[in-house]
């Protein structure tokens, strides 16, 4: 079987602001990446975000909750959405959204906020989960039409990424109602008395119901986060790191990067830049490898809306010109 990769790695092309596309002149440089961009055929693809890109390549999974709790052999009786601490900074009348590391708390004060949430808002059917590195809300009902995910609210008004139709209503109350939990709680005196920002709010988005055992079309699952973890489960493949994941050369595989959506999710522009830079080291030469030799089919999901496609026939687009990559990063206007 011919080799088919597909390489979810959203953000890698943007959007990001201007100045930041264009501060990667002063780094590199990115043969690799280059290469793959200017021998591929571009074409619409939905969504910028890991989620919704996993989706549309994958589209009989769960939603993106359940698909962690079965990566965690948790099991689910209700419904599972992923969940994050963020802060959530006032300007004059509105509320500004930030999240990343820099939010997540000690160990043991994780474990103080779910043990407090769950004695708050059990009876009302309302568990928090977490692991030490992902978050988890589990419900009886759903409270309402899914939340963005968290790549597309982290750095904006919480008014214009809150949809305010009523079907929203019950999650606008609940989101409410976690602002006034964790308003005085404990964990954030003490975060405060560190010098740290406070954790005043939760969000909640991907939710489903449990998920099943599923049949893929990919042979391997390659990456390192909650979602790679569960589709590997779900598939009943093993999941493999970058270092080896790619190495085969033949059969599927299902790549998701990360690095750089989290860069940007934590307004980190140093480290998004940093993401690129890993990206050209240890994923990008490896794709163009297998491009290279002429018997693979590559699809490069880099989170600007577009995907890179490569063939057989990229080995011999001999014509196609490179261009700086600062000069293919989508820019967010």
């Amino acid at each position: 079987m011919p080799q088919q990769i597909e390489c979810i790695a959203p953000r890698l092309l943007g959007p990001v602001p201007g100045t930041l596309a264009d501060a990667l002149s002063d780094g590199g440089p990115y043969p690799q990446l280059e290469w793959l961009v200017a021998h591929a055929r571009r074409e619409p693809a939905a969504g910028v975000d890991t989620e919704t890109l996993l989706a549309s390549v994958h589209p009989s999974l769960p939603a993106p909750g359940p698909l962690v709790a079965a990566g965690q052999g948790l099991p689910l009786s209700g419904y599972g959405y992923r969940a994050a601490p963020v802060h959530l900074r006032p300007d004059r009348d509105r509320l500004l959204l930030f999240a990343g590391p820099e939010f997540e708390p000690l160990p043991e004060e994780s474990t103080q906020l779910v043990d407090a949430f769950n004695h708050t808002f059990g009876a009302d059917g309302l568990t928090l989960w977490n692991n030490g590195t992902d978050w988890l809300l589990l419900v009886d009902e759903p409270p309402g039409p899914d939340l963005p995910a968290l790549a597309q609210v982290a750095g904006y008004y919480l008014d214009t990424v809150l949809p305010d139709e009523a079907a929203f209503r019950r999650w606008r109350q609940l989101l409410n109602e976690m602002q006034m939990f964790l308003h005085d709680h404990p964990v954030n005196q003490q975060r405060e008395a560190r010098g740290e920002v406070a954790i005043n709010g939760l969000w909640f988005w991907g939710g489903g119901p449990s998920a099943a055992p599923s049949e893929l079309a990919s042979d391997r699952v390659v990456g390192d986060d909650a979602l790679s973890q569960g589709l590997a489960t779900l598939g009943g493949t093993a999941l493999e790191g970058i270092d080896t994941g790619l190495d085969a050369d033949n059969g599927e595989i299902t790549l998701i990067w990360t690095d750089a959506e989290a860069a940007l999710v934590a307004g980190d522009a140093a480290g998004w830049m940093a993401a690129v830079e890993r990206f050209e080291a240890l994923i990008a030469p490896r794709l163009v490898k297998a491009a290279q030799a002429g018997s693979a089919r590559i699809n490069l999901y880099s989170g600007n809306s577009e995907r890179l496609s490569l063939g057989p026939w990229a080995h011999w687009h001999f014509w196609c010109r490179r261009h700086p990559l600062s000069r293919r990063v989508t820019r967010r206007g």
